[in-house]
């Protein structure tokens, strides 16, 4: 797999929603957890508030909606999800990635 990284400071995130029909989120935890066994709720959808994360920043995206988050990030190991519930369960269904802050 391909290491993602960042240098640490200032880091601007361009998320761009390229769906036509679905609400997308993009929400930043910082973790040392691994990205497919962050805290859930009994809904399926991550615990922003659980054990072994701290949360970061998000953004909901529109279909079709882009735009950029800019986060102040310390050295560390994080987590991006996609955390939209319902009969999606997007985090369940893949929607994460994780990357390191350098």
């Amino acid at each position: 797999l391909e290491k993602v990284s960042a240098p640490a400071g200032e880091v601007t995130f361009h998320v761009q929603n390229e769906a036509t029909d679905i609400v997308h989120e993009f929400v930043i935890f910082k973790t040392d957890l691994p990205q497919n066994e962050l805290p859930t709720t009994a809904d399926g959808i991550v615990d922003e508030e659980g054990a072994g994360i701290t949360f970061i920043d998000e953004v909901e995206l529109e279909p079709g909606q882009a735009e950029d988050l800019t986060v102040n990030l310390e050295a560390g190991n994080y987590v991006m999800i996609c955390n939209i519930g319902g009969d999606e369960m997007h985090y369940s269904h893949g929607m994460h990635t994780a990357f390191t802050v350098e």
